[in-house]
């Protein structure tokens, strides 16, 4: 007797959708969203995240003395990357700084999104409607007004997640096609290590998920036989993670940067890190609550469908892996550039099970249903949230670029020679090329102490000139030095998605009159908006 196909478990005769319709479905929402990010492109050229001009002014330094250091200025926050830097340096010799950064930034953007878009129209075609509707909320959130403002800012962000989406392409294949695939796997997993050295963490997960699938049984025969291609199944995971090892071997020897894994003792710390992540999901809106409320709807479709679990819980657990490492040391937590990348990476993994479920027709008909409730929720969320978040966008971008104009305007080139003190030493330290402390998070063994006043200490032992920091950043230096003598040359707006203060550009008794002639600024006495001296505390103070 001939066997009757059966129809998927979702599938009826009248609800059915073709590979044909659902790709002629997303393809359409695809060129809608291509629409939308095109117009977003255009807005604001020089909107530039701080931290892109710390690698540019690295990149500065590297051109004209072949060293990231010789500049004497210790980056404490800036994340250098050993892949982004040299690219920076490379394009920073054709143009100039804004349009270097923004064909960078741009480039790696627009790549992202078409490669995803890309790759999991394939997936859409062979699966249901289930993955049709992950895949399109996926490309939706990375395109949302503020994805626009945290991915296109001139940072490698776009990039670590280019990576990302890469290396999850790459251990699928891997899986598919055996060691055929590895060394390209090997080269993705090095790139995420050269560009961001805490993206060790996902190497080794991808190499963990491959070492549990290649001991993995199905059906009764494991993964071995089941594999012809696969001579040895621990060979993939070995080249990916030596590979990845060797990366951090580099990064320690030649930028002396090494993966932070010190903890703090203190349960203060831990709190106020826990709610600087909060803090900076708020920060992030929709792009930030987006990929969270995705990666939790995704995982736990996933979490209902059989045989699914066992590889896919360590790419779930991931995320939770990395925020609590943050957490235990205690830092300042940027969601774009700490979180958003082994978020995607759970997502992303989710969608492709998911849409081999649904291709091997293992999906229950009420699991599509409620799947299909909840994107249709994050779709309703999203729709609602653009209204008053395009316009938020919006100002930030423009502060930001009004604030570079204003800088790049001044003469702070005549500030060389003179050592400054900056918790975001981005533009400052590009404009003016002198040496800049940053007392902000430790970056390897550039910095030693991990405590913030300990590291202010040492910036203030320098003996500075000038300092670039906010009414609260003024404060913590006035514990540390005496201010009373300093002025204030010139302010500027920094404005975010959610926050706005002013930056003041102070300066030393001996600096102040060229300090204030290269920020066309008038001197105003500082100690107006210091704090009371019973407010302050008996430390040794430095002149």
């Amino acid at each position: 007797m001939s066997r009757v196909p059966q129809r998927p478990p979702w599938s009826t005769p009248r609800q059915a959708l073709s590979s044909q319709q659902l790709d002629r479905l997303y393809t359409a929402v695809m060129v809608a969203l291509g629409l939308w990010l095109a117009v977003w492109l255009l807005l604001p050229w020089d909107s530039l995240h701080d931290t892109a001009l710390t690698y540019l002014r690295v990149a500065t330094d590297l051109d004209a003395n072949r060293s990231i250091w010789a500049g004497g200025s210790d980056w404490g926050t800036g994340r250098l990357s050993l892949l982004y830097v040299p690219l920076l340096m490379l394009v920073h010799s054709l143009f100039n700084y804004a349009v270097a950064l923004r064909v960078v930034s741009t480039i790696g953007y627009v790549v992202l999104i078409a490669r995803l878009a890309l790759g999991l129209s394939e997936r859409v075609r062979r699966a249901g409607p289930l993955t049709l509707l992950l895949s399109v909320l996926a490309v939706a959130v990375l395109c949302t007004p503020a994805a626009v403002f945290w991915l296109n800012d001139g940072t490698e962000t776009s990039f670590g997640l280019l990576i990302v989406l890469m290396i999850v392409m790459r251990t699928r294949r891997v899986m598919r096609h055996g060691t055929s695939s590895s060394w390209p796997l090997a080269f993705w997993c090095v790139a995420a290590v050269l560009l961001r050295v805490e993206m060790f963490y996902g190497a080794m997960a991808v190499c963990i998920m491959l070492s549990l699938w290649a001991t993995d049984e199905v059906g009764g025969k494991p993964a071995r036989s089941r594999r012809s291609a696969v001579a040895t199944p621990w060979q993939t995971p070995l080249i990916a993670g030596v590979c990845a090892l060797a990366a951090l071997i580099i990064l320690r020897l030649v930028l002396q940067i090494g993966l932070p894994l010190h903890a703090t003792l203190w349960p203060v710390s831990w709190g106020w890190a826990a709610v600087s992540a909060w803090l900076s999901l708020l920060e992030a809106r929709s792009f930030g609550w987006g990929l969270l409320a995705l990666w939790i709807v995704s995982a736990a479709l996933l979490y209902r469908i059989p045989h699914r679990v066992k590889v896919a819980r360590v790419a779930n657990l991931l995320p939770i892996f990395v925020l609590l490492t943050l957490i235990l040391r205690g830092e300042q937590i940027s969601f774009a550039a700490e979180l958003a990348w082994p978020i995607l990476f759970a997502i992303l993994w989710n969608i492709l099970e998911i849409s081999t479920a649904e291709r091997d027709q293992t999906v229950a008909a009420p699991l599509v249903v409620q799947g299909a409730i909840a994107a249709f929720s994050l779709v309703l969320l999203l729709g609602v949230s653009l209204p008053w978040e395009g316009p938020l966008v919006l100002r930030a971008m423009h502060s930001r670029r009004d604030q570079l104009r204003l800088m790049q305007e001044h003469p702070l080139g005549l500030l060389v020679g003179l050592h400054g003190i900056a918790d975001d030493p981005g533009a400052v330290g590009y404009f003016t090329l002198a040496p800049i402390c940053n007392p902000g998070r430790p970056m390897g063994a550039r910095m030693a102490p991990d405590d913030y006043p300990e590291r202010l200490h040492a910036c203030v032992a320098a003996r500075p000139d000038f300092a670039f920091l906010d009414q609260r950043q003024v404060n913590d230096l006035a514990l540390q030095m005496d201010l009373s003598a300093w002025s204030i040359c010139q302010s500027f707006d920094v404005q975010g998605l959610s926050t706005h203060d002013q930056h003041f550009l102070v300066a030393s008794p001996n600096a102040t009159e060229r300090v204030c002639l290269a920020s066309h600024g008038l001197a105003v006495p500082l100690a107006s908006m210091l704090p009371p001296p019973e407010h302050a505390t008996d430390v040794d103070s430095i002149q």
